[in-house]
């Protein structure tokens, strides 16, 4: 059976989920500006907040325009990267699991540090934004 674990479960929904971020991202062009989801804040406040942009950031990210990204979001690639990164940690963490390479308990444990780690690092600009 390829699903073993509910632990197998969840990784495969949150990859599918960060293949979506990316494929949406893709989909849509910053060039052309056709997102359909503009920034609820700045449509309301007129004030842009921290992930203004990030849209139209993450499709330049997809297209390798990283300097173009960094205009449009200056957290893009912090941003970015956590989502990628989770996405290749999800998929080798159910291989890992797959072919009992590592015991769960371990697994769990290193997800859990790596995880924390990495969203502190990537959204420490967000989660300090004054």
């Amino acid at each position: 059976m390829l699903l073993k674990q509910p632990y197998q479960i969840i990784n495969l929904i949150f990859a599918g989920i960060f293949i979506s971020i990316m494929i949406y991202s893709g989909f849509f062009s910053a060039e052309k500006n056709n997102h359909p989801i503009d920034c609820q804040v700045y449509e309301n406040t007129g004030k842009p907040c921290p992930t203004c942009g990030l849209s139209r950031s993450f499709s330049e990210i997809i297209r390798f325009e990283l300097d173009k990204a960094v205009i449009y979001n200056k957290y893009s690639l912090k941003l970015f990267s956590f989502f990628f990164i989770e996405l290749v940690l999800r998929l080798c963490f159910f291989i890992i699991l797959y072919f009992n390479f590592i015991r769960l308990r371990i697994i769990l444990f290193i997800d859990i540090i790596i995880s924390v780690v990495l969203f502190l690092y990537c959204f420490s600009d967000l989660i300090f934004y004054v």
